[in-house]
């Protein structure tokens, strides 16, 4: 699955998050979604966070320290669902045969997830593009005005989250 994944991702040049909420987000309990975002970083594909503009001042994300950051970007892979058992069983046979525990697929996702969230808080309270370097941001980013609930949920192939 992750090799047809990640060549299909190469080809598309970047990762959708279509995310629910900056914290606590249906997306990362969903194992399709942090699968594909694993994928995604195991082949150097770009992911983004997709915010409803409509829904941009109605923001009150609650993350402004970096402990806050780490939490809301905090992955359980083992825990994630499906909506379809076969589909939930199969990505997880395939992480703990290819590497023994989920810890490697849940650290380079929370990884990921901390450089796209801050990003998007960075973008959302300044109203400009977000620097691609978003570590040297964050400590402007933690002094702005909160922000919240994000897009809408999607479907996604047969997973629909």
């Amino acid at each position: 699955i992750s090799e047809r994944h990640g060549q299909f991702f190469r080809r598309s040049g970047l990762i959708w998050m279509l995310m629910d909420s900056l914290q606590q987000s249906t997306y990362t309990s969903r194992i399709w979604c942090v699968f594909e975002i694993f994928v995604a970083r195991k082949h150097d594909v770009p992911c983004t966070i997709l915010i409803d503009p409509e829904k941009q001042d109605e923001c009150d994300h609650g993350i402004n320290s970096l402990e806050e950051l780490d939490e809301a970007c905090r992955v359980h892979a083992e825990h994630a669902t499906a909506s379809y058992a076969q589909d939930e069983e199969g990505i997880k046979k395939e992480i703990l045969e290819q590497f023994g525990t989920f810890d490697e697929v849940n650290r380079v996702v929370e990884k990921e997830l901390r450089s796209v969230v801050t990003d998007t808080l960075l973008r959302l309270r300044s109203g400009t593009t977000a620097s691609s370097d978003s570590s040297q941001n964050l400590p402007h980013l933690l002094s702005m005005p909160s922000c919240s609930k994000t897009f809408h949920q999607t479907q996604h192939g047969k997973d629909g989250y």
